[in-house]
């Protein structure tokens, strides 16, 4: 029996990124909702495991300042140990792009620091303030997005449907062998669960095979 996955529709993916960012208004990009909003779309238009998010240095996003166009998967953060490489969404480019601008040094600080950071911790050291941050953590992206989907239509889901929102739409255009690869999957029965119409595909469908019918 295949398993069943849970998905997003397009109307709650709309509510959810609104609630974690209006990116459209200037004044709502702080850094930490910035963050959020860009984690997010990592899973929902790259697909990306919340793992795999975490595990982000600067260099995969940002090159000489500017957002890279595809993303690289590096085999040491990869669930399945292999590299694959996926195309950035032009909404993804803005948010990094934001993010940039509202992190200190986002652009600048050496490559192999973690994109994404969770909690800011002051030090003192020989007499001297220092700040120290740590990487954000796979459980506090798990809250993140359990509160923000409560908010935003009132479930709480887990990042893993932010992924397989994007596993399901991509293997509508797609060939499952093109959706295995981007997902990073070593089995293709792994993939399979993606393929399964929804109650739209099923409308869709049935208009179709009834509409070209011939008539009695």
């Amino acid at each position: 029996m295949q398993r069943k996955i849970q998905t997003l529709t397009s109307q709650e993916s709309i509510l959810l990124l609104q609630e974690l960012c209006l990116i459209n208004d200037p004044a709502d990009h702080t850094p930490r909702r910035i963050r959020n909003y860009t984690i997010a779309l990592l899973m929902l238009d790259a697909g990306l495991r919340v793992g795999e998010v975490c595990g982000l240095q600067i260099r995969d996003l940002i090159y000489n300042g500017e957002p890279v166009l595809a993303v690289t998967i590096r085999p040491e953060i990869s669930k399945s140990k292999t590299e694959r490489t996926l195309p950035l969404s032009s909404r993804l480019q803005d948010a990094i792009r934001i993010m940039i601008t509202k992190l200190p040094n986002a652009g600048v600080l050496p490559g192999q620091r973690p994109m994404f950071y969770g909690h800011e911790l002051g030090t003192t050291t020989m007499g001297q303030n220092m700040t120290t941050f740590s990487p954000i953590t796979t459980r506090q992206v798990q809250r993140i997005i359990a509160d923000a989907s409560f908010s935003a239509f009132g479930r709480r889901i887990h990042p893993h449907s932010l992924r397989h929102t994007f596993g399901t739409r991509l293997a509508k255009v797609l060939p499952i062998k093109g959706v295995q690869d981007a997902l990073g999957h070593r089995q293709l029965s792994s993939t399979q669960v993606y393929i399964h119409p929804d109650a739209e595909d099923l409308k869709n469908g049935i208009a179709t095979i009834t509409e070209d019918s011939p008539q009695t």
